[in-house]
């Protein structure tokens, strides 16, 4: 009986292992691959000349200095073979860590910082690239741990003609796309946010325009959609982690559980929110059923 009882746990723990070994391989491959998800957005504001004339966005978040290729040479093609007109990047690019300092390398002279200036570098030579912060960004701010660290990103992204939208908003043909940068607080589940916070920070939405918000977080889509974002970008949730059904996410980095706001596209009365899964990983780096994405909106008038 005790020869038996031994045995049968063996089997368990082993294939306990096996099991676990195959999710650990499955997840190093999804964290390779690239998803592509297309959404369409139809609009009574003018986006062209003619009834149907539309814009291709592409938005990318959550990079996390992952690299698909040689200075991302896969993840440029793949967003070359779209055609976009305009560029959205959500921020997170980097991996800034609390109150440690991030790998300093040579390149750029600067923090590691590379794969998010090479790669923003390459795309604003082909396309109108408009770069809002994350949580992460926002940490290099800290002048005792990090000095001038953010001023280099952000300038250095400017110089390349990157529009650095940094509690800001700019016009660009049809559009008005603007930046927030979120409070570290609201990045907690202790604080609620209203428009009357956005306004302050960034000002009014425009009424003519079909406005975008860059909004890291998607935590606060009322109050994206109250100050009357017509369409807000958010990331931060890398998809959940393991995603289950129906866009559910097992755990997000800042450990919500069984979430159904880490991917795909929200709706309150008629303004949309679109959640990136993000295209890397940092502190919990495990993808499973969840792809690294590229988000891909035609904006459509109607």
């Amino acid at each position: 009986m005790g020869k038996t009882l031994i045995l049968y746990l063996k089997k368990i723990i082993l294939a306990g292992i096996f099991l676990v070994s195959a999710l650990l391989l499955r997840s190093e491959y999804e964290k390779s691959c690239l998803k592509v998800s297309f959404y369409k957005i139809r609009t009574k504001k003018k986006i062209g000349e003619k009834i149907n004339s539309k814009k291709r966005l592409i938005f990318l978040s959550d990079l996390h200095n992952k690299k698909f290729g040689i200075d991302n040479e896969r993840l440029i093609t793949a967003i070359d073979s779209l055609s976009p007109d305009i560029l959205l990047i959500g921020g997170d690019m980097p991996v800034v860590k609390k109150g440690k300092k991030i790998r300093y390398t040579g390149s750029f002279k600067g923090p590691d910082i590379d794969t998010t200036l090479k790669l923003c570098l390459s795309l604003s030579e082909k396309y109108p690239v408009f770069y809002s912060n994350g949580n992460h960004e926002l940490r290099l701010k800290d002048k005792k741990i990090y000095g001038n660290k953010y001023l280099f990103l952000k300038n250095a992204l400017k110089r390349a003609g990157v529009h650095y939208l940094e509690d800001k908003q700019e016009d660009c043909g049809c559009f008005s796309i603007a930046g927030l940068d979120i409070d570290m607080k609201y990045y907690t589940n202790k604080y609620s946010m209203n428009d009357i916070y956005i306004e302050k920070k960034i000002g009014k939405c425009s009424k003519l325009k079909f406005n975008i918000l860059l909004a890291h977080s998607p935590m606060y889509h009322a109050a994206y959609a109250d100050w009357g974002a017509d369409l807000a970008l958010s990331g931060h949730f890398h998809g959940g982690t393991i995603k289950l059904f129906k866009n559910i996410g097992l755990m997000t980095p800042q450990y919500h559980f069984f979430s159904r706001n880490v991917a795909g596209m929200k709706d309150i009365k008629g303004k949309k929110m679109i959640i990136s899964a993000g295209l890397g990983t940092h502190s919990i780096k495990i993808r499973l059923n969840n792809k690294p994405e590229i988000v891909v909106i035609d904006i459509v008038q109607m």
